[in-house]
């Protein structure tokens, strides 16, 4: 645990100095100088230390007053913005869902898929030993953060939130879990509100941007394969954003004890956007394809391509990174019109390479 570096000791690993720093807060949270270092820690989630150090924190103690931290820092991020609801606020992204390639289910081994996903993710944060962390080693000057610092923020408080919820849910009472989800929810979702507001309005000129830059680098592309790239990388670009946004918070948040809150949660505010949060949380739970919340889902997204977009975009990560029966497998695929051409041959050879051995 410990290790002699000259006349000093110091810990073997950052997470255990993290973890003894947020037990001795814990322990001494009623000092008024603590207070005031985990407030300070709160609202500059983006410099590592402290986002470490809260994220233990969080861990030690059952006190509301850390909670109440990270939802005020929460619910001052991009507080003049009002939260996406994949309705009209996406309708203008419908040409360049049209003209983007379609979902194809190409089947694979689920277990291998989760292994170069946790691959790439052992390889972000840089080995063992080492805690998630922020984005900077010191706080920020002025009152306006970079906005990578204001996004790591957002979901560093979402985080923390989701594991206090985890690990208390037992001792928070129901009112207040449905309030910090509810915060939990709508920080993504204006910040998801602020990009959208941009690249909404402004799509062709992003796209031209793109293909003036392949025009100076690739110089024997034609025009119509260029704009063809151009138009599928902008969109590629929105839908990473957009469903990585869904998918973090939805990951933050999601545990089998909460799932009736995040139901009674979405069932209040009944946007298209935290009800695909909502989907996204019971798909990663593994507790059974929610077929009737898919099907009213793909019913309200029928005239909004790019939300309908993503609701398949869910339903296509669930089937590559879950083991599905083949009947709910082929169920989910005709429900969202996601071709399987190829699935039911990958998956013979499969049973007959194992047959074999």
């Amino acid at each position: 645990m410990l290790e002699k570096r000259g006349q000093f000791y110091s810990f073997r690993y950052p997470y255990v100095y993290y973890f003894f720093l947020g037990k001795y807060f814990a322990e001494n949270l009623s000092d008024i100088e603590i207070r005031d270092r985990v407030s300070r820690y709160s609202q500059h989630l983006y410099v590592r230390d402290y986002a470490n150090t809260i994220v233990f924190l969080a861990h030690h103690s059952r006190d509301s007053f850390v909670y109440e931290q990270i939802v005020a820092v929460l619910k001052g991020l991009f507080s003049d913005k009002s939260e996406l609801d994949f309705c009209g606020d996406t309708k203008s992204l419908a040409a360049l869902v049209e003209s983007a390639p379609r979902l194809v289910l190409a089947g694979g081994d689920v277990i291998e898929h989760r292994r170069e996903v946790r691959a790439m993710q052992d390889e972000i944060t840089e080995g063992s030993g080492r805690v998630e962390t922020g984005d900077n080693d010191t706080e920020a000057e002025g009152e306006t953060l970079p906005l990578f610092s204001k996004l790591t923020l957002l979901f560093k408080t979402v985080e923390i939130l989701g594991q206090i919820l985890k690990n208390q849910y037992a001792t928070i009472p129901n009112n207040e879990k449905a309030r910090l989800l509810e915060h939990a929810f709508s920080g993504p979702l204006r910040a998801l509100k602020d990009f959208f507001e941009v690249v909404g309005t402004d799509t062709d000129m992003i796209v031209g941007e793109v293909e003036r830059f392949i025009a100076e680098h690739e110089s024997n592309i034609s025009e119509e394969k260029r704009a063809k790239i151009a138009r599928d990388a902008v969109f590629l670009m929105i839908v990473a954003i957009s469903f990585g946004s869904l998918y973090k918070t939805a990951s933050s948040v999601g545990s089998e004890h909460l799932r009736e809150t995040i139901s009674a949660v979405a069932d209040k505010n009944d946007t298209v956007a935290f009800r695909l949060i909502e989907l996204c949380v019971k798909l990663e739970s593994q507790g059974g394809i929610p077929f009737s919340l898919i099907t009213a889902l793909k019913k309200r997204t029928k005239d909004n391509s790019f939300a309908y977009h993503i609701l398949q975009r869910m339903a296509y990560h669930y089937l590559y990174m879950f083991k599905t029966k083949e009947s709910d497998k082929q169920r989910l695929c005709a429900e969202l019109g996601i071709p399987m051409a190829t699935q039911r041959v990958i998956d013979l050879k499969t049973r007959d390479s194992k047959r074999d051995k």
